[in-house]
């Protein structure tokens, strides 16, 4: 009992720490954040296109076209980097460019005798720039290093996705600014290329993968503890008041998630977004797997513990209405199945084709998983309350006018 105890305190504590958690941190602390992030993104490349250029023999050999083995794979390695790197001879000669990201005619270039770093608006984006003077025979040299920040296109697709382009997963509401704000984005050099700031309320995908994370677990947790204390009054009271304890517990809980619009909340992420469906139905994939799942944890506990009370055997006229209680339960629990079967496929975007399957796309695939767990239910709930029908002592004749009615 005392490890019940603990459980449910855990379980209470994980749920206050994801609610804190959701309330406490708010969008300006998140854009705070990823202004860190861009900042320390971009010093780091800063730092690689940096030392890159620093090493003379290398950047000569670049000049001359010239290269070993080892030297040859470092440059193939350049092609992958998320930057791109110059080598323009003045007055306009471009002698080398590390990848096909940045038209290298469309880059601006500086012959001068310092280091010049800073932004620029460059077509189709914006840019961290990094442009180091260089000498060799007589000759004068730039050394230019472009890292994309956002891409700004006439035309937008699945491919082409305007917005800042150097961090993953930022909201679309957060945009760059060259007014100040508190939101400020400095290069290695300690100049201000930008500010970040907002254009609406957002949603923090990451964020919300944490919080949901602890929510989940604290609710599996929780879920344990109810398992164990119905283990604990079927023992004391009857296994029946402990089947009826954790149905109602479980409906209780699932009733307060809802009222509190809990899924909502998470409707960023993709598991849990309405996107994959039209406009005739409003659950989520990830809600309908998790009260799959918990239909399916309910009915094999009731699989295992429900037992007929041999007061209600041995009160022979209540079997008739008992058993016609039993067919319009399972009546009702295959068109409840054949309904969530229907809105699944019919109202989802996505098909479930078994292409689809074999790309392990996530709709179909947990989709499938889902309605697997489904007729797990549904077979488990058929075979336990056919198999009770049968205790009951009713004639042949109404079982078969039962069934047909």
């Amino acid at each position: 009992m005392l490890r019940n105890y603990i459980l449910t305190i855990i379980a209470v504590l994980l749920l206050v720490f994801a609610y804190t958690y959701d309330n406490l941190i708010d969008q300006s602390s998140r854009i705070t954040h990823y202004a860190n992030q861009i900042e320390e993104i971009i010093q780091d490349y800063e730092a690689e296109i940096t030392a890159t250029f620093e090493d003379k023999v290398f950047v000569e050999r670049l000049i001359n076209h010239d290269f070993e083995l080892n030297e040859v794979n470092i440059i193939d390695d350049l092609s992958t980097k998320y930057y791109s790197l110059f080598v323009y001879k003045q007055p306009d000669s471009l002698v080398f460019w590390s990848n096909n990201r940045i038209l290298p005619f469309d880059a601006d270039v500086e012959f001068i005798d310092e280091n010049i770093s800073g932004f620029s608006t460059i077509k189709n984006g914006g840019y961290a720039v990094l442009n180091l003077p260089y000498s060799y025979k007589n000759d004068d040299y730039a050394l230019v290093g472009l890292i994309p920040i956002q891409y700004e296109y006439s035309i937008q697709n699945e491919f082409i996705v305007n917005g800042i382009a150097i961090l993953d997963d930022i909201p679309d509401e957060i945009i760059l600014r060259f007014e100040p704000t508190d939101y400020v984005v400095r290069n290695s050099a300690g100049k201000i290329l930008f500010y970040l700031d907002s254009i609406a309320d957002f949603t923090d995908y990451n964020q919300q993968l944490i919080i949901l994370g602890f929510y989940l677990l604290g609710l599996v947790l929780l879920f344990i503890t109810y398992h164990q204390y119905a283990i604990s009054i079927g023992k004391k009271f009857g296994k029946l008041y402990g089947i009826v304890f954790l149905v109602l517990i479980v409906l209780i809980t699932r009733w307060i998630i809802i009222l509190l619009g809990f899924w909502e909340k998470f409707s960023e992420v993709e598991l849990f977004s309405i996107s994959y469906f039209d406009d005739h139905t409003i659950f989520s994939l990830g809600s309908l797997l998790v009260n799959a799942l918990i239909a399916f944890w309910l009915m094999l506990y009731i699989y295992k513990r429900l037992r007929i009370p041999q007061s209600i055997l041995d009160n022979l006229k209540i079997h008739f209405p008992i058993v016609i209680g039993i067919h319009l339960a399972i009546i009702t629990s295959v068109l409840l199945t054949t309904e969530i079967f229907r809105s699944l496929i019919v109202y989802a975007e996505v098909n479930f084709d078994i292409e689809n399957l074999y790309r392990l796309y996530l709709f179909p695939l947990i989709g499938t998983l889902t309605l697997a767990v489904i007729l797990l239910t549904l077979f488990t709930f058929l075979t336990k309350f056919k198999f009770l029908a049968r205790k009951f002592k009713v004639s042949s004749r109404k079982r078969i006018l039962i069934q047909v009615c």
